[in-house]
């Protein structure tokens, strides 16, 4: 005769992990819609049980970490998705915090956001294609309310080369321009403002994302400090 199942014991394991990770019961609740289409786990049987475990298993952010003989406890996880994505969303959502699109640049306005973008309970849910998708719904609601283009810069005799953070410069300076904080809007006003700015003379399409970064903390600072 073969023995029931010991639903109570993988109840209990489901719960000590979403302990460990820092889950709290929306979370759980969202892996468990996702793993097994039930939300609740008295409806499941022991297969989809050892399923939601595994996945909560799956999903550890990372273990205590020895240090002088001690563990140390984990971090709660963020609200975002672990992935090579994120970083690249986070960003832009700060710029667009700068241009005045969006007016709450932190972590967890940008996790409300992806949840409505994906139908998700949890942003840190998301799979890497959510994010993707997530970062150019972003940036077609910059290039419609921040008047973000995103056009590549021509090269004589090379391929056209993409630079996103130097295309958001353009928009805060245009909007600057617009609020009547600077006089003239067009690239050339920008390019002397950022050559007096930096004390050099390499066009600002030509930056690296790390300098246009503080360059956009800049003039949107200037742009936010009117009202934007």
């Amino acid at each position: 005769m073969t023995a029931a199942p010991d639903l109570s014991r993988l109840r209990r394991a489901i719960f000590g992990e979403c302990r460990r990770r820092g889950l709290d019961e929306d979370a759980r609740h969202a892996v468990q819609v996702r793993v097994t289409g039930k939300e609740s786990l008295k409806e499941m049987n022991e297969a989809e049980m050892r399923r939601v475990l595994a996945a909560l298993a799956g999903r550890q952010t990372g273990r205590p970490v020895r240090a002088g003989g001690r563990a140390k406890v984990a971090s709660r996880p963020s609200v975002l998705p672990a992935g090579p994505h994120t970083s690249k969303l986070r960003a832009l959502w700060i710029s667009a915090y700068w241009l005045g699109v969006v007016t709450d640049n932190r972590d967890t306005a940008l996790a409300a956001w992806m949840c409505r973008q994906t139908g998700m309970d949890a942003a840190r849910w998301a799979t890497p294609a959510q994010t993707s998708a997530c970062i150019e719904a972003l940036k077609d609601w910059m290039a419609r309310d921040g008047g973000v283009d995103w056009s590549p810069y021509a090269r004589s005799g090379k391929r056209p080369a993409p630079n996103p953070g130097a295309r958001i410069l353009e928009a805060l300076w245009r909007k600057l321009a617009d609020v009547g904080k600077v006089k003239i809007a067009d690239h050339g006003a920008l390019h002397s403002w950022v050559v007096g700015f930096r004390r050099a003379q390499e066009p600002y399409s030509a930056l690296n994302a790390s300098t246009l970064n503080q360059l956009i903390r800049e003039l949107g600072g200037w742009l936010r400090q009117g009202g934007v």
